[in-house]
């Protein structure tokens, strides 16, 4: 029986190895036509199949569309999107395994660590976009788990060359900042920056260090949600629009964004809600009597042609400011 089984091993292990590698003996001018038609999912794929063909795919470099990528960190796996949330890959733990999967396709790769397959892929992908991605989207589910993966995508991303990692939109959902700064410092062509907590609200987001950034200052547009905010409001005064909130909104806040809206033409829409505010009954001695009883609206600078006039409304837990071509 021990000779049998010998001779059959045998036998399989001689007809896999004398099985031809038709893709890979094709020519290579027709081989990088077929990586021209490849999308993402199969570009990744084929690049695992073999060293033969994952070198020739990293000497080619195809550059498949791809308009969005999500990363979702959770405690035992990792999941990349692009284009939709339909086309994916999962990178989980499983006994010692990892399982990779593909629009309902599974392989398994045994004593492989799923957190460096990922780098390895997204590292691949991200060395190849040469336009920006349209939305880049960061996730953190479990805060303490993936702190390491996450710093890891950051050494990726600040190692791009040969300029930084362009991307226009570029959403995190965290836990604080320290899951920004690996990331935001080495983003290029950014226009808008979403920030969220991921899992409660009312948790302080400490800026100082982002608001310094290059990239927050170039960006037009700041969504910040789930977070209070402590920082000084004119860390906001070079945005087009603004949606944040203030643990605590001071008088002060309210002249420094009036004068933000008379000096800057671009600013068109600030929206703070707050959780105090310190200084509200000054509000109609500073401006005089409101427009409308729906909440205090006031009028400014509308004699001003260049920049436009604008109104200030205060109502229960907000303050907006808003250029007069943006209302309804």
């Amino acid at each position: 029986m021990k000779k049998l089984r010998k001779a059959l091993r045998f036998i399989f292990r001689k007809k896999k190895k004398e099985t031809p590698n038709y893709l890979c003996e094709m020519p290579e001018v027709v081989m990088r036509e077929v990586l021209k038609h490849c999308d993402l999912e199969s570009i990744i794929n084929l690049r695992k199949t073999c060293h033969t063909l994952r070198n020739f795919i990293s000497e080619n470099k195809p550059d498949p569309p791809v308009s969005r990528l999500s990363v979702i960190l959770f405690n035992e796996s990792i999941m990349f999107s692009f284009h939709s949330s339909t086309s994916n890959i999962v990178y989980y733990k499983n006994g010692g395994h990892v399982e990779n999967r593909i629009k309902r396709r599974f392989k398994t790769f045994k004593k492989e660590n799923y957190q460096q397959l990922f780098l390895n892929d997204i590292g691949y992908i991200l060395g190849l976009k040469k336009v920006p991605l349209d939305r880049l989207v960061i996730v953190i589910e479990d805060q303490f788990e993936n702190d390491e993966t996450l710093q890891k995508l950051g050494v990726i991303i600040q190692n791009r060359s040969p300029r930084p990692l362009p991307v226009r939109h570029i959403r995190f959902e965290v836990f604080d900042s320290s899951h920004i700064m690996p990331i935001l410092p080495y983003i290029d062509c950014l226009e808008r920056i979403q920030i969220v907590h991921a899992t409660s609200c009312g948790i302080i987001l400490d800026l100082s260090k982002i608001s310094e950034l290059s990239q927050w200052k170039s960006a037009r547009q700041v969504e910040i949600g789930n977070f209070w905010l402590r920082s000084p409001i004119q860390v906001f005064s070079g945005f087009e629009r603004v949606f944040a909130t203030m643990e605590v909104l001071k008088i002060e806040d309210v002249l420094a964004v009036k004068e933000t809206f008379l000096n800057s033409p671009n600013a068109s829409l600030f929206q703070f809600e707050f959780g105090e505010f310190d200084g509200e009954h000054k509000l109609h001695e500073l401006f005089g009597p409101p427009m409308v009883n729906d909440g205090d609206n006031w009028k400014f600078g509308e004699s001003d042609k260049k920049n436009r006039g604008f109104t200030l409304k205060v109502c229960s837990e907000l303050m907006r400011f808003e250029r007069s071509s943006f209302l309804c």
